[in-house]
């Protein structure tokens, strides 16, 4: 799995960085696509032993995904956020919209098989998560500017 699928994520990453650069920018966009493929393709091996797509998930591969997604878009908007060029508005957007997509699964598929103090812990988990990475957004802009 790693040279059908980790192979393309370094290729994009080569081309980003010796190839020409008017294909800069499309060969790091190719190469987070096949980095998120990758690392989701990861999890579900991790959890099921092989990559049946046909096998129901488990709610701890249901979390993982959470958690995983979660911090890939911390690293992203925040990542974006230390730097003011053009490129990394775009990786500021792409983390905000990954957020997004964290959240809504959390609220429609994690917290439905939750009950009593565990959706409880996990709404307050995710509220923090949400302070923190604001509060490090703050900082971060205050410093630039």
């Amino acid at each position: 799995m790693l040279l059908s699928f980790g192979a393309p994520v370094l290729l994009g990453w080569l081309v980003s960085q010796y190839h020409a650069p008017a294909f800069k920018t499309k060969a790091i966009m190719f190469s987070g696509v096949a980095a998120f493929i990758f690392i989701n393709l990861q999890i579900k091996h991790l959890w099921q032993g092989d990559i049946l797509l046909y096998e129901p998930m488990q709610s701890g591969e249901l979390y993982t995904y959470s958690i995983v997604w979660l911090t890939i878009a911390v690293v992203l908007v925040l990542g974006g956020a230390l730097r003011s060029s053009k490129s990394n508005q775009t990786i500021y957007r792409v983390g905000i919209g990954l957020l997004g997509l964290v959240i809504a699964k959390l609220f429609l598929v994690d917290m439905s098989d939750l009950d009593g103090l565990l959706r409880v812990a996990s709404f307050m988990g995710l509220g923090l998560s949400l302070l923190g990475l604001s509060y490090l957004h703050q900082r971060i802009q205050r410093s630039r500017g």
